[in-house]
């Protein structure tokens, strides 16, 4: 039996960063400025090895677009995130990426470290303006 393996090239000349912490995608040009309205699309691998869609939207005027928040507790069964980035003009390529290690990976449902979703929300900003905080 003969075997083949592929691996997909996509032509791009973005710069894409991935903080796991807080579910967010960073996507720079080649001269590292910011690029908005960049389509990213998010599929998520559940534990039970189903893929789905997750969410897409665009990168906002910081060129960052965060993947993981919903008004859901589904978090806690994601594995694995798929990330498109595409745009127009500077390519697209795809980024894979482990769920925000806060999260509970138990048998309950929900996020196990926080309270509510508007805890999570906070503590992810909190995480932002630590790491992006003015020098």
């Amino acid at each position: 039996m003969n075997h083949k393996a592929f691996e997909n090239y996509f032509s791009n000349s973005l710069n894409v960063s991935i903080t796991e912490n807080i579910g967010e995608v960073k996507v720079l040009d080649e001269n590292m400025k910011p690029l908005k309205k960049v389509y990213v699309k998010c599929f998520s691998k559940n534990s039970s090895e189903v893929v789905s869609f997750y969410k897409d939207g665009y990168t906002d005027l910081r060129g960052r677009f965060n993947y993981v928040s919903l008004n859901t507790d589904n978090l806690s069964s994601i594995t694995k995130f798929s990330i498109l980035i595409m745009d127009d003009n500077f390519g697209s390529l795809i980024k894979e990426s482990n769920p925000p290690p806060n999260i509970s990976k138990g048998p309950s449902s929900g996020v196990s470290n926080f309270e509510s979703f508007q805890n999570y929300k906070h503590e992810v900003k909190e995480k932002w303006r630590s790491v992006n905080k003015k020098k």
